[in-house]
C-alpha cells in the first residue's frame, strides 16, 4: 500500500524511515553470531521473532476502522505493553509489528486522510510506534554483551536516545537515517567451529544483503520465472536453485555459499543445535520479505465494455487451441498460446489422464433461469444492452446457452405472489388465464427473444432452447395452508392433486400458444424446504404417488413429449429421493430424470451413486447461485467475486464427472441490488445491471460457465478422465459453492459431435501449476501428452484437433447400419 501512487511521497518516506530506523536499532542489540550455544541469545531471538502481543491490538484496531466503528485502541495498547525487565517475558515480533503499522493506513479512506489520522488524530497508530520505542529501549537494556570476549561481530547496543530524538522529528527524510546511525556495520564470516561450518552473520548484514537482493528481484523476467518455479508443485525447490544461481555474487559478498547444496549443508549442520529453528525462520523471513517487497504483478481490473466477446476456438484447426480466464491478468475467455501434443514423457507433478475411447453420458447443455425479476431488469435496459445480453448468452458469438428454466406461477424472484387461476375451488379451471397475461408482459417476450437468438445462431434445427418449468407453489386455494408463501406438510390438499396436475398441463398449453415450447417439468421446486416464499412440501413417497396417479397420466395424455423430473432439491438427499421415486412401479414409467440443486454442498458421491444405480435416469442440475451476503468485503458490482466463478466451475466439473448431463444457473440477470425479490432474498448473478445508469456488468460466473457452455455443445459425450498427483477435498461440511486450493487441480474431458476433444481445467489455488495431459486412445495406440501449465486462480479450456483421416472414417462408420461402436479420435 505504501508503494501506491495514490499515497503522498513525503508521508510514505516518513513511515518507511521510522520503520527502517527501528530495524537498524534492533540490529545493534541482537547479533546473529555465536561462539557456542547460548540460551540467553536464544531468548532474545525468540523475543525478536515472536508474533504475539501488540500486533493483536493493531489487528483489532484495524478491523474496527474497516467497520467504521472508530474504536480507539491506544488504551488497550498501553495495557498490553507490560514489558518485564527480562527478555523472557517479551512477546513482540518486529516484522509483524511493522507490518501492522503499515496496515494502519488501509482505512478505507483517502490516503491523505489516513496520514492525517496517523500523525494527528490516530492515537492508536502513535501508540504503536511508542510501543516499538519502548521495546527498543528494553532490548538495549537487556542486550547480551560479553565485554571479556573480543568479537567484532557483536558491537555494543545502539544508543536508544538517538532513536527517541529521531522519532521526535515531525517528518523524517532519507538523509535523517544514515546506515551508520547506531554504529558501524561489521559483517564477517567466522571460522568453522567444532559443531560445524556455521554461517555467522549479523542481522545488519542480513538487512544489507536483503536490500541488494530486493533490487535484483525487481527484474520482471527474473521475478516471473522465480514465481513460476516457486509455485509449481513439480519444481521440487528449483526456485531456490534458480535464485541462488542468479544472485551468486550478492550471496558470496555476505558469506553464503551460492548453491542449493550450500543451503542444504547449512541446514544439516545446524540441525543438532538448539537454536536451529531460529536460523530456518530467518531464511524463511528473507524470502517472505523479498516477496513482500516485490509482490506478484498487480491484478489487472476488468469491466465489461460493449462489444466484448469471448475467444473463439476453431473446430477445423490443426493445432491445439486454448482459452483462459485468470483472476489477476485481466484475461476473460481469452485465446492464448497453447502447448502441442507430443509423445509421452516422464513427469513429476499433477497429471490429467484422459481415455479417448471411453465415452460416458451425453451432454444436454448449459443455461440459466428466466425469472420475472430477470425479465423486468432486461425490459428496463436500452435496446443495445438488451442486444448485448441476448448475444452474449444465446448468440453465435456468445457462450452458447441451450437450456433454460422458468417458474410456473410466481417465485421469490417475482414482484409478488401470483397465479393464473386465483378463483377459490375452481376445480374445473374455468377461470384459468390462457393468455398467461402476467408472464406475457415481460417474461415470455424475453424467452421468445432468447429462443430466436438460439435458432439463428445454430442454424435450422442445429440447436434449440430446451426449457424446464418448475412450480414453486400452486394457487393458494389448492394448498393446506391457504397461502402461496410457506407450506404445511403435506403442502397440497389431497382433493386438489388432480386439478393441480391439470393446471400444470394447462399452463404448458398456454405457453405453447405464446410460441414457447416446454421441454420438461419438475414436480416441485425444493419439495423439502418450507421456505418463507412460495413453497409446497412433499415427501419422496408423496411426490411419487402424485406422479403415478395424477401428473404422469395427465401430461402423457395432453403433452406426451414433455418429460417429468422428480426431486429438484439439494444433492445431499438425491440418492434417497431417486431410489424412492424410481423404485415406485407406477411412477417410474413417467419419470425422465432427477433434478437437483447445490445448496447443501458438493455431495458428488451421492450423485455418482445415483447415476451408477439408475443409469437410465437423466441427472440435471437445475439451480445454483450465490446469495448476495456471500460477497466478500470490497467486492464491486462491476467485477463481482472471482471465487463465485471458481465455485461454479468446481460444481459443474464435479456434477458432470459424477454423471450429470447439464447445468442450469438461477437468475440470468438481476439489478444492482441483487433483485427484485419480493421477500428480500437477494442474490448474485452472472450478469447484473444498473437500470438507472444503463450499465451491464459481467460477473466471474459468466466466464467460468462459458468455458463449458461455449465449447461443449449439446450432443458431446463426457470422456473418462482423472487428475493424479494433486490434492482433493472430500469434505461434505463446506458451504455450498466452496472451492479452494484444497481442491487441487481439477479437470473434465469431452468429445464433441464434430470429433474434437475439449478439456476444461480449474486451478483455484494462488499457485502457478505445471501439469501434464496424457491422452490414451485405446490399448494399442501410443500415449500422447502435452506439457501444460495454468496460472493461479484460473480456468482453461483446450480444444484438441480431430484428424481429417479420422473424420472420413467416422463418416463411413456412421453411414453403416448398426455399426454400434464408438468412434475413436486420432489426435495430432
Amino acid at each position: 500500500m505504501l508503494e501506491s501512487s495514490n499515497f503522498p511521497d513525503a508521508p510514505r518516506v516518513d513511515v518507511l524511515m521510522r520503520i527502517n530506523a527501528i530495524f537498524m536499532f534492533l540490529a545493534t542489540c541482537v547479533c546473529w553470531s555465536l561462539p557456542e550455544p547460548d540460551e540467553r541469545l536464544e531468548e532474545v531471538l525468540s523475543w525478536l521473532m515472536g508474533a504475539q502481543g501488540l500486533q493483536d491490538v493493531i489487528k483489532e484496531w484495524h478491523a474496527d476502522c474497516k467497520l467504521r466503528k472508530g474504536r480507539d485502541m491506544s488504551a488497550d495498547g498501553k495495557v498490553r505493553l507490560q514489558v518485564s525487565p527480562g527478555p523472557q517475558r517479551i512477546h513482540f515480533g518486529f516484522v509483524d509489528l511493522a507490518d501492522g503499522i503499515v496496515s494502519l493506513f488501509d482505512l478505507g479512506c483517502p490516503h491523505d486522510d489516513a496520514y492525517v489520522k496517523f500523525l494527528g488524530l490516530g492515537r492508536a497508530a502513535q501508540a504503536a510506534f511508542d510501543a516499538l520505542l519502548e521495546v527498543a529501549q528494553q532490548m538495549s537494556q537487556n542486550a547480551i554483551v560479553e565485554p571479556d570476549v573480543a568479537d567484532p561481530l557483536r558491537p555494543a547496543p545502539g544508543d536508544p536516545r538517538k532513536l527517541v530524538a529521531l522519532f521526535a522529528k515531525p517528518r523524517l527524510k532519507e538523509a535523517d537515517v544514515p546506515s551508520d546511525l547506531f554504529g558501524p556495520l561489521a559483517v564477517k564470516q567466522r571460522a568453522p567451529q567444532a559443531t560445524g561450518a556455521l554461517l555467522q552473520f549479523s542481522l545488519q548484514g542480513c538487512t544489507a544483503m536483503l536490500a541488494e537482493l530486493r533490487a535484483a528481484y525487481a527484474e520482471p523476467d527474473f521475478h516471473r520465472e522465480y514465481m513460476k518455479l516457486r509455485n509449481s508443485p513439480s519444481a521440487h525447490g528449483q526456485h531456490v536453485e534458480f535464485t541462488l544461481q542468479r544472485q551468486a555474487k550478492v550471496l558470496e559478498k555476505y558469506g553464503f555459499e551460492p548453491s542449493l547444496r550450500g543451503v542444504i549443508e547449512m541446514r544439516a549442520q545446524t540441525r543438532a543445535c538448539t537454536w536451529d529453528a531460529v536460523i530456518l525462520k530467518l531464511l524463511r523471513d528473507i524470502h517472505a520479505l523479498l516477496e513482500a517487497r516485490k509482490p506478484l504483478p498487480k491484478r489487472m481490473p476488468w469491466s465489461f465494455q460493449s462489444g466484448w466477446r469471448p475467444g473463439v476456438l476453431m473446430p477445423g484447426a490443426s493445432k491445439v487451441q486454448l482459452v483462459q480466464s485468470s483472476w489477476d491478468t485481466g484475461e476473460r475467455m481469452t485465446a492464448v498460446e497453447a502447448p502441442q501434443v507430443e509423445a509421452d514423457f516422464g513427469f513429476q507433478g499433477p497429471v490429467m489422464e484422459v481415455d479417448l475411447d471411453l465415452p460416458e453420458q451425453e451432454i444436454l447443455g448449459f443455461g440459466a433461469a428466466f425469472t420475472e425479476a430477470s425479465a423486468l431488469v432486461f425490459q428496463g435496459l436500452a435496446p443495445y444492452l438488451q442486444h448485448e445480453l441476448l448475444d452474449l448468452y444465446f448468440g453465435e458469438d456468445g457462450i452458447g446457452f441451450t437450456l433454460g428454466r422458468v417458474h410456473i406461477n410466481s417465485c421469490d424472484f417475482s414482484l409478488g405472489n401470483y397465479c393464473f387461476d386465483p378463483v377459490e375451488d375452481d376445480f374445473d379451471l374455468e377461470h384459468f388465464d390462457l393468455q398467461v397475461t402476467r408472464d406475457g408482459k415481460a417474461l415470455i417476450p424475453l424467452i421468445r427473444d432468447a429462443t430466436a437468438r438460439v435458432d439463428t445462431a445454430g442454424g435450422a434445427g442445429a440447436r434449440e432452447l430446451r426449457l424446464v418449468a418448475s412450480p414453486w407453489s400452486p394457487p393458494a386455494w389448492m394448498k393446506s395452508g391457504k397461502k402461496m408463501n410457506g407450506s404445511e406438510k403435506p403442502g397440497l390438499r389431497a382433493e386438489c392433486q388432480e386439478v393441480w396436475a391439470g393446471y400444470i398441463a394447462k399452463w404448458i398449453t398456454a405457453y405453447r400458444r405464446q410460441h414457447v415450447k416446454i421441454w420438461a417439468v419438475t414436480v416441485q421446486n425444493e419439495p423439502e424446504h418450507n421456505a418463507p416464499w412460495e413453497a409446497c412440501c412433499y415427501t419422496a413417497q408423496e411426490e411419487a404417488d402424485f406422479v403415478a396417479k395424477h401428473l404422469g397420466p395427465t401430461l402423457r395424455a395432453m403433452h406426451p413429449d414433455v418429460g417429468i423430473f422428480v426431486y429438484d432439491h439439494n444433492k445431499d438427499h438425491i440418492y434417497e429421493w431417486a431410489r424412492e421415486s424410481l423404485s415406485h412401479p407406477q411412477a417410474r414409467p413417467f419419470i425422465r430424470g432427477v433434478a437437483f440443486h447445490w445448496y447443501a454442498g458438493d455431495h458428488f458421491e451421492k450423485l455418482r451413486k445415483t447415476h451408477e444405480e439408475f443409469p437410465e435416469a437423466i441427472l440435471l442440475s437445475t439451480e445454483a447461485c450465490y446469495e448476495r451476503h456471500r460477497w466478500r468485503p470490497g467486492t464491486q458490482i462491476s467485477e463481482g467475486d472471482w471465487s463465485f466463478g471458481e465455485g461454479y466451475a468446481h460444481d459443474i466439473m464435479g456434477n458432470l464427472n459424477a454423471g450429470a448431463v447439464g447445468w442450469i444457473d438461477w437468475n440470468m440477470l438481476l439489478d444492482d441490488t441483487g433483485g427484485p425479490n419480493h421477500v428480500g432474498n437477494v442474490c448474485d448473478a452472472p450478469m447484473m445491471a444498473s437500470v438507472t445508469d444503463q450499465e451491464l456488468h459481467l460477473h466471474p460466473q459468466f466466464f467460468f460457465l462459458g468455458h463449458f457452455s461455449k465449447y461443449i455443445p449439446p450432443g458431446s459425450k463426457r470422456l473418462c478422465s482423472r487428475v493424479l498427483g494433486t490434492p482433493s477435498c472430500t469434505s461434505s461440511s463446506r458451504g455450498y459453492g466452496t472451492c479452494t486450493a484444497q481442491d487441487g487441480l481439477q479437470g473434465c474431458a469431452f468429445r464433441r459431435p464434430d470429433g474434437a476433444v475439449v478439456l476444461v481445467l480449474l486451478n483455484a489455488a494462488n499457485l502457478f501449476v505445471n501439469f501434464q495431459l496424457r491422452l490414451r486412445n485405446g490399448p494399442d495406440a501410443p500415449i500422447r501428452a502435452l506439457r501444460a501449465s495454468i496460472p493461479a486462480r484460473s480456468v482453461q479450456t483446450y480444444l484438441l484437433p480431430h484428424s481429417e483421416e479420422r473424420q472420413k472414417k467416422e463418416c463411413a462408420e456412421r453411414s453403416c447400419e448398426g455399426h454400434g461402436k464408438e468412434v475413436q479420435i486420432n489426435l495430432i
